[in-house]
């Protein structure tokens, strides 16, 4: 069995910034929005849905 789509994915962390550092820099992940306490990210071409 392989994964055909993911949907999405939560977690809740203590260090926002290191954790956006990681999305980024280590998974390429892209930025989509944040704040200073949260932030979401996308690795795929699909927009985001509320």
């Amino acid at each position: 069995m392989s994964v055909q789509r993911l949907g999405y994915m939560g977690f809740e962390v203590a260090d926002v910034p290191a954790w956006r550092a990681f999305m980024t820099e280590k998974l390429g992940a892209m930025e989509a929005s944040s704040s200073e306490n949260s932030a979401r990210f996308r690795i795929d071409s699909r927009s985001g849905r509320a």
